[in-house]
């Protein structure tokens, strides 16, 4: 599937209900090119979930979102339409956030890096060219498409997984069991959505400087906490640890705690604002 990103266009999916079995049906988009991006860069690690998912829409470049080019009919009231100017559309999904994904028993870290539209015109090619549910699933069903890295860590094979939540596997974030398909985690994703445009680049760009992993952060002590890392002190309201916490990892706690229990109960030795 190409990649690209709630929909107005959701109006074109006559009697369409989106099927789950716990978590996204898997589908890979191979490369970092076929991947694309919204968010401005590619990464090896990247997933992009349908329309809908955890704040994640798209909208016509054009405006033609009332006014789409009918392409095919699909079944079950399932038709698929693109832009009147047969461009991808444009985007808003949760760049760089990190989240874990299970199945068939093993789990795979993923980069949020672009999403898979409704109406972009490769999709709706695809779909209309075989008619399946694993060339129609970005139309029709819960799905993040994963770039070839991990897609590969959970087995290399479409099918449905049984979850998707926000935070890299085994960290303090995805400890709070926060579920992607959930009101709860597209309410506190609000401040971390990105718009963009669907693109191919090329992995040649030079890659961004890598960052450390909770894990490397978690072993380090208050005073050697940094380069990438901040040291932060939870209250007991909160269940989660004073440590060494990756700094993207701290901000989204900072946020999800100061809004669920209140200000003061996650403090970092450096100001995060979100």
């Amino acid at each position: 599937m190409k990649l690209a990103t709630i929909s107005v266009g959701l109006i074109f999916l006559q009697s369409l209900t989106l099927v789950c079995a716990g978590g996204p049906y898997v589908t890979t988009c191979h490369s970092d090119s076929e991947c694309g991006t919204v968010c401005g860069r590619t990464d090896s690690n990247s997933v992009a979930f349908n329309e809908g998912t955890w704040g994640t829409k798209c909208w016509c470049q054009d405006g033609s979102d009332r006014n789409m080019q009918f392409k095919c009919h699909v079944w079950n009231g399932l038709d698929a339409w693109v832009c009147r100017d047969n461009k991808p559309p444009h985007c808003t999904t949760a760049c760089g956030q990190q989240v874990c994904i299970g199945k068939d028993y093993k789990y795979t870290n993923a980069v949020m890096n672009s999403a898979c539209p409704q109406h972009h015109p490769v999709n709706v090619a695809q779909c209309c060219a075989h008619k399946t549910a694993d060339y129609c699933t970005c139309l029709s069903q819960w799905t993040a498409d994963l770039n070839a890295a991990p897609y590969r860590n959970i087995g290399n094979r479409n099918g449905w997984s049984f979850g998707a939540w926000w935070g890299a596997c085994g960290s303090t974030l995805h400890a709070l069991n926060i579920s992607l398909d959930t009101e709860r985690a597209t309410m506190l994703v609000q401040p971390f959505l990105r718009n963009g445009t669907w693109c191919n680049q090329s992995s040649s760009n030079a890659p961004d400087k890598k960052k450390p992993s909770w894990e490397e952060c978690e072993q380090k002590g208050r005073d050697g906490c940094g380069g990438g890392c901040v040291w932060c002190s939870a209250s007991k309201a909160t269940g989660a640890p004073s440590k060494c916490y990756e700094e993207q990892e701290a901000e989204v706690l900072h946020h999800i705690f100061k809004t669920e229990i209140g200000d003061g109960q996650f403090q970092c030795d450096q100001t995060i604002t979100v």
